[in-house]
């Protein structure tokens, strides 16, 4: 059963945070959505201007966007932080969706296992029963990068089956690298996208602040900094090459780069590094352990 998210569905959001308007971002800006077809619900209006600014429509009622009543979105991406899904949980809208037509729920949140999606939205625990049902859940773990079509997205297979798998990943390659992942596995996508792009945002800083020390201005240290980043990420995407050898072609015997990677080595930045991605992967595991 295929989906054409583009010209015929209607896609909806819960939650009007920063994930989410990368998402809706990418979505017009990148993948040429019209922003008529995208709704955006919060409890309040404190988020919703910037949305209402790029021409989607809003509400506060979370009702709005289910099947059959205002908006009738049939894809709806749960956007709210794991806790504020704990407080919703006894009056979440989707425990009033009687429609017969498939409804696609992809959650953002954190941690939060498809098993407890399900009981939290369907108000019961998964089971065999729920696969005469009409709501299918999707996890994902995106980045920020999709609001300019260059994030990373792992998915994670809905638990009815795969009735609709090649319908989310095509609508999410239009805004980032996809891949379907095991469930174990997303909490490291966490870790190594979701918050490895800011990982790479200290370090292109710390870059750019070390060319201002040696003498370049700001603007100057900056630019070159990112194009580094661009540069290098590219070639790493486009060689066959293993990155080690990418790297050791820059170092010449006594140079200037060896010398640079000795001190990198010195104060254990890939060290560093490994300990962040493994501390963001673990908090994302408490999430779902300790939030709903």
């Amino acid at each position: 059963m295929e989906i054409d998210f583009l010209e015929t569905r209607k896609i909806g959001f819960i939650g009007a945070g920063n994930m989410c308007h990368a998402l809706v971002s990418g979505f017009v800006k990148k993948a040429g959505f019209k922003p008529e077809n995208l709704f955006i619900s919060a409890p309040s209006n404190r988020n919703l201007g910037r949305f209402a600014e790029m021409g989607c429509m809003v509400t506060n009622c979370n009702e709005d966007l289910l099947p059959g009543n205002k908006f009738s979105c049939t894809v709806i991406f749960l956007c709210v932080k794991p806790s504020v899904a704990k407080k919703c949980s006894k009056t979440n809208p989707f425990l009033v969706y009687n429609g017969n037509e498939p409804l696609i729920i992809i959650s953002v949140l954190a941690g939060v296992t498809l098993k407890k999606l399900y009981q939290v939205i369907c108000d019961r625990s998964f089971n065999e029963d729920l696969k005469m049902g009409k709501i299918y859940i999707y996890r994902i773990m995106p980045n920020t990068a999709c609001s300019v079509g260059k994030g990373i997205c792992g998915i994670c297979h809905c638990l009815l089956g795969d009735t609709f798998d090649e319908s989310v990943k095509s609508l999410l390659s239009m805004i980032s690298y996809c891949e379907f992942v095991t469930e174990e596995q997303l909490n490291a996508i966490a870790g190594v996208g979701g918050s490895g792009i800011a990982f790479v945002y200290t370090f292109i800083q710390a870059m750019a602040d070390g060319a201002v020390k040696m003498g370049l201005q700001r603007h100057i240290a900056l630019n070159f900094a990112i194009q580094t980043f661009l540069g290098a990420a590219l070639m790493a995407e486009q060689s066959s090459k293993h990155l080690i050898e990418l790297r050791d072609e820059v170092c010449s015997p006594s140079g200037t780069t060896i010398h640079g990677i000795h001190a990198l080595e010195r104060n254990a930045v890939s060290s560093g590094i490994i300990d962040a991605v493994e501390s963001a992967t673990k908090r994302a595991e408490e999430f779902g352990r300790d939030q709903i």
